[in-house]
């Protein structure tokens, strides 16, 4: 799906052991919600990266720790900030730019989100878990 809205470097499994990727990325944003993705994330940044957690994992999917994770932050330098949508304020340039890409059509978007009233949020965030939106992103119309 990311190839056919116009990315062009997208990665099934993070290449953490690939010279060309590895330890180069300054910014990993992390969409799966699997912890050990979140990890890799961490190793893939560059000395004092920055990785943002978009997907959160809401179930225990491995073994990790907490302290695999901040080991792995503390050695590396990393920036780890939560996705939410509240965080672009911390990073204007970086929320700006993505709007210029959103502007010129680098990005596209169509086909990723269904538009929903939010009579019952609930039963759309059950259905985002259980993987039975039909889109892979659901935004509110808090309008109507």
């Amino acid at each position: 799906m990311a190839r056919q809205l116009g990315l062009k470097r997208v990665f099934t499994k993070i290449p953490r052991d690939d010279a060309a990727y590895a330890r180069r990325a300054a910014l990993a944003l992390e969409c799966s919600a699997f912890e050990q993705a979140a990890l890799d994330c961490c190793a893939m940044v560059k000395k004092g990266g920055e990785v943002i957690q978009v997907g959160v994992p809401m179930v225990k999917h491995c073994d990790l720790t907490a302290q695999d994770l901040m080991l792995k932050i503390f050695r590396n330098n990393v920036t780890y900030r939560g996705g939410s949508e509240w965080q672009s304020a911390v990073c204007p340039e970086q929320m700006v730019r993505a709007l210029e890409w959103l502007a010129e059509g680098s990005i596209r978007v169509d086909g990723l989100y269904e538009i929903r009233k939010p009579v019952d949020p609930q039963n759309t965030y059950q259905e985002i878990l259980h993987k039975k939106t039909a889109k892979p992103c659901v935004i509110f119309d808090w309008k109507n």
